[in-house]
């Protein structure tokens, strides 16, 4: 930016085509406003026979305002399109003579330089007796040369001083214009709606908003409690129909052993009952809750290095450990490539957050009161049943990881920013969740997950699934012992878990599902494609973690 440009820069400060548009909807809304009325005027005229009185008033004196509201608009919009139409010839001028004074301020720092070569040549030519009559008709076409640039840079700045004085005086024409056509009615409290919220709509606005929290946080507290409450009766009511089941069986098994069948129907229509109705209140309990606020987080443990897919399992681990029980973190990487394209990775943590089970067990594990207070990491329980049995439902957890990615600057839509999923246990059904469910709202190109029952999920053919399930492990069974898809976008690899493959805390590991996904990476069939969501060559990462609670 030139001197001279940045001491007219308010000359181009306005934007006549954002004005026009501007104008465009405040006439669109006048025209919103004459329908409004003409609608009011029907009901006045056309059907003041049939209305009372009293309707009659309110519809005229509504009327009235909105006729008051129209003219304002159509004012305010009058005014700035005719500042707008001024605005625009007058810039474009003004850019020409800002582009003419810079050429000529140029050529005249160039033409004095000239003139200065051309001095000491004369004086080099006196000296050594040579002839300089050339030399100075040179001068003499330079110097005028000069006083013309010169000239030509005073008359630019004239022309902008004039733009910056037509501005002014157009801009002064339109808030002359947009104050009459507000003082127009200006009587009408009803209509003054700017002014009304510029002050005392102010106090009640920051009213409403501190009734609407409050009461958000109290309905999500009660929720807790009625939940605990009605699962710890249902529980209780549980044990005792397994109770007089058991009685009940015994009597019928010596009195009555022909009603053994029917009996054992009764009480399995009965146990389904009860257990639905838990698992209802549990899921409503969770959905029915607001969404958490969701921040920046700085981990307190090194999270060390992930190269490639191999590793993305050590990082599920690491979240895991990170949020616990009282936290959700989740660990959102950016990957910026040579080319400038954007890819993303995100690791899921799995279920950390057991209380919602509290009420159901003994001793000094049953505690009711800690359970109403389900204040821990959003990954548990009730989110883990919600995610498998009813999908469309929008859970916590899904919520507040959207959000996030909001926060990041993840770019949604289906041809957004390719993003890759990761996640163990419950972390990798959100993760064929969101690819089977959301893939209108972001661009899942690839999930990677283990120990998750995700092979009944309609994910589309358009996101690479790599699916890691340990022989033994009852959690990928959940999904009722679907088999594996047989398409070209899915890879499912079975094993044997490293270690004792009859303890399930060894089967069900997110560090030992990372060994067997290196042992069998080689048969993942275009592995490298993935290398976009990792740090390569050329490219550079940003990563972010983010945290959450109830």
């Amino acid at each position: 930016m030139s001197a001279l440009e940045a001491d007219f820069a308010d000359v181009f400060a306005g934007q006549p085509d954002a004005l026009g548009t501007r104008a465009d909807e405040l006439r669109t809304s006048a025209n919103a406003i004459v329908q409004a009325t003409e609608a009011l005027n029907a009901l006045v005229e056309g059907q003041a026979s049939k209305a009372i009185d009293a309707v009659t008033t309110v519809a005229a004196k509504t009327k009235a305002t909105l006729e008051k509201a129209e003219t304002r608009y159509t004012g305010t919009a009058s005014a700035l399109h005719t500042f707008a139409v001024e605005l625009a010839p007058i810039q474009a001028t003004a850019r020409t003579a800002l582009q003419n004074a810079d050429y000529y301020e140029t050529r005249s720092y160039r033409t004095e330089s000239d003139i200065n070569d051309n001095q000491i040549a004369i004086t080099r030519a006196e000296a050594e007796g040579l002839p300089t009559d050339d030399l100075w008709d040179e001068y003499r076409r330079l110097n005028n040369s000069l006083g013309s640039a010169r000239q030509s840079v005073q008359d630019a700045q004239q022309t902008l001083q004039r733009a910056r004085d037509d501005i002014r005086t157009a801009a002064d024409r339109a808030i002359s214009a947009i104050e009459t056509a507000t003082a127009e009615g200006a009587d009408s409290f009803a209509d003054d709606w700017n002014q009304f919220w510029g002050g005392v709509g102010d106090l009640f606005a920051s009213i409403a908003q501190w009734a609407q929290e409050v009461f958000t946080s109290l309905a999500s507290a009660l929720i807790d409690i009625i939940a605990t409450i009605v699962t710890a009766l249902l529980v209780t009511l549980l044990l005792v129909v397994a109770l007089v089941a058991a009685i009940a069986l015994l009597a019928v098994l010596v009195l009555a052993p022909e009603l053994l069948i029917p009996l054992l129907l009764a009480i399995a229509g009965v146990v389904v009952l009860i257990v639905a109705s838990i698992i209802a209140v549990r899921v409503a309990s969770d959905v029915g809750k607001e969404t958490p606020t969701v921040k920046p987080y700085e981990p307190r443990h090194d999270a060390g290095s992930t190269e490639g897919v191999k590793d993305v399992f050590g990082e599920a681990a690491f979240v895991d450990n990170e949020g616990g029980a009282d936290n959700t973190v989740v660990k959102i990487e950016k990957i910026v490539a040579a080319d400038g394209s954007v890819s993303w990775r995100i690791v899921l943590p799995s279920t950390q957050d057991w209380q919602a089970l509290a009420s159901t067990m003994s001793g000094e594990d049953f505690e009711l009161f800690k359970a109403m207070k389900d204040s821990g990491a959003v990954n548990d329980v009730d989110s883990n049943m919600a995610l498998v049995l009813f999908p469309s439902l929008r859970t916590q957890y899904e919520r507040a990881v959207i959000d996030a990615m909001q926060q990041a600057g993840i770019k949604g839509g289906p041809d957004g920013d390719p993003v890759m999923l990761v996640g163990f246990s419950q972390g990798g059904i959100l993760a064929g969740h969101l690819a089977a469910y959301r893939s209108d709202s972001y661009n899942f190109a690839a999930i990677v997950v283990c120990g998750a029952p995700i092979d009944n999920m309609p994910i589309p053919d358009s996101t690479r699934v790599i699916s890691v399930q340990h022989e033994g492990d009852p959690v990928p069974s959940l999904d009722f012992l679907t088999a594996p898809p047989d398409r070209e976008n899915w890879t499912t690899i079975t094993d044997t878990a490293p270690g004792d493959p009859s303890d399930v805390s060894q089967i069900h590991n997110a560090r030992q599902y990372g060994i067997t996904l290196d042992d069998h990476l080689g048969e993942v069939k275009d592995v490298d494609d993935l290398d976009r969501f990792f740090d390569g060559p050329g490219s550079y990462t940003e990563t972010e973690y983010y945290t959450w609670h109830e």
